[in-house]
């Protein structure tokens, strides 16, 4: 729930700013921000209501106001219910440098159905209101067929880690992450996870790791290669292999709406460390002001790593 926290934050990070920075000032317009992103997984739901703002020359962090707004009526309709959220505040999280506490609203007691249509309204105690609607991502999947690999592939005319399952998440889109988890028994620093890109490019002569993007199909691989290559860094400068354990690897598909995957693929653009940016994109679906209501589901399932695998780098199997 932290990490989705962090993505709300981010989210008003983005909208909650001085005007762009140009070399003439535009004339500003206070703006209202709404960011909900509903968890399919649980029953806790947060949103955060908050306004643009406006400083002295081009610096946001000499802002010293509150922008998050107190005593606002947010609700839920599913078509069924209505629900209310209710207001608190947490403390300032590191990158977020206010000082005073951070309101939200949230649910305690409210777990959206798959598939549902959901809408949101929030008024302002100046009269002001935000509406948005979304459909609701997939997260009841009783059949998982990819999450049944094992790795090397059974079939040795397969050199791949090969994961497809066409239209399977339509109309839904998904980022997918596997991690193999390892420990060295001598560290004392536990269990550690790596996760698994699925290439590598060279930039200043350091080769740096690419990870899986949104996407909308499954139809993915992790290559030999770079398996091998994540495997052998496990202990990289250490001869005494045979003290390192390795355990099956983990696949999770963190399940997307469309809301929320135009709202990453404009964050993505932005934080894609390979790409020189003029401008700023920037997505909202919130009438009324600006913001992101959206979806998410995290689906998560083994993949085998063979012990024959693990053994040919000298390492122990983990039970």
């Amino acid at each position: 729930m932290k990490k989705f926290i962090l993505i709300l934050l981010t989210a008003i990070a983005l909208f909650v700013s001085c005007e762009e920075e140009v070399s003439i000032k535009a004339d500003f317009t206070e703006q209202y921000i709404l960011n909900c992103i509903l968890s399919a997984d649980t029953t806790f739901q947060t949103a955060y209501l908050s306004k643009s703002f406006d400083v002295p020359g081009y610096g946001a962090d000499t802002y010293d106001g509150d922008p998050f707004i107190e005593d606002a009526q947010i609700v839920l309709f599913d078509g069924h219910e209505t629900h209310f959220f209710h207001q608190a505040a947490i403390d300032s999280l590191p990158g977020f440098n206010f000082n005073f506490p951070i309101t939200y609203y949230y649910l305690d007691d409210y777990q959206p159905q798959p598939r549902s249509e959901v809408a949101i309204r929030a008024e302002l105690p100046n009269g002001e209101v935000l509406t948005s609607n979304q459909r609701i991502v997939e997260y009841k999947f009783t059949y998982l067929p990819f999450f049944r690999a094992a790795f090397p592939p059974r079939d040795t005319s397969v050199h791949d880690l090969r994961f497809n399952s066409y239209n399977y998440f339509e109309p839904f889109y998904f980022i997918p992450k596997m991690v193999i988890p390892y420990e060295n028994t001598e560290d004392g620093l536990g269990i550690r996870n790596v996760e698994v890109p699925l290439d590598y490019v060279l930039k200043n002569n350091i080769q740096k790791p690419i990870y899986p993007g949104i996407m909308k199909t499954v139809d993915f691989s992790y290559k030999r290669k770079i398996l091998d290559m994540v495997m052998k860094n496990l202990s990289e400068g250490d001869n005494l292999k045979a003290r390192y354990k390795v355990y099956a690897s983990r696949m999770s598909m963190l399940m997307l709406n469309d809301n929320l995957a135009a709202y990453y693929s404009a964050q993505n653009y932005i934080n894609d460390n390979f790409s020189i940016v003029v401008s700023k994109p920037e997505y909202s679906n919130i009438e009324g002001g600006r913001g992101i209501f959206g979806s998410y589901s995290n689906v998560t399932g083994k993949v085998t790593i063979t012990a024959e695998y693990i053994q040919s780098f000298g390492y122990q199997i983990g039970r």
